[in-house]
């Protein structure tokens, strides 16, 4: 079920950036210039989207908006005596999450941003290959951010043990239940 639902989603972007190609193809490759009235924010000028000064709830609520997959290494990290983790479990999982979370961060900013620029665009009239396109790009960053977190579910379940993994997914359902923040 999971392959062909991953398989639904890449052949949906290849079909929409496809889609853009051929819009693209037919005006001559040339986007008019009537569709451009808001000029695209520089790389470096600061969003709101970017901003460091995000509290953790906050940074829960953008990666929950970027992928519906369970957070889980901040309940195995947060409960590490109750699930009973020995060293070697601890430090496996710390290096991943050291590993993955910069990559995993960085896409939830860019998400937040394309989608703000996909938003802005399309009440500003760009043309449709452009949202589009840029659409294929955020879906694009939405399939890597989920792959990331599928991924470090599968490591997870390689380094604990059958009764940790089901304590784990007893405390996931709890935290989405109690609302602390720590799950979804």
């Amino acid at each position: 079920m999971l392959v062909r639902n991953l398989f639904i989603s890449v052949f949906f972007v290849f079909s929409i950036n496809a889609v853009a190609q051929a819009e693209v193809a037919s005006s001559g490759g040339i986007v008019q210039a009537t569709n451009s009235a808001v000029t695209p924010k520089s790389k470096s000028e600061p969003t709101p989207e970017l901003t460091p000064e995000l509290t953790p709830a906050q940074k829960l609520k953008r990666m929950r908006h970027a992928s519906p997959l369970p957070n889980l290494m901040r309940i195995v990290l947060k409960n590490k005596e109750v699930i009973k983790l020995n060293d070697m479990q601890t430090k496996n999982l710390e290096f991943w999450r050291n590993k993955q979370s910069i990559t995993a961060r960085r896409l939830v900013r860019e998400i937040m941003a394309l989608e703000a620029d996909v938003h802005a665009s399309s009440l500003s009239g760009k043309s449709t290959g452009y949202l589009i396109n840029e659409m294929s790009t955020l879906l694009g960053k939405r399939m890597q951010l989920a792959s990331q977190k599928i991924l470090c579910r599968d490591n997870m379940m390689h380094v604990l043990t059958r009764q940790q993994w089901s304590k784990v997914v007893e405390l996931y359902k709890q935290s989405v239940k109690g609302g602390d923040g720590a799950g979804a």
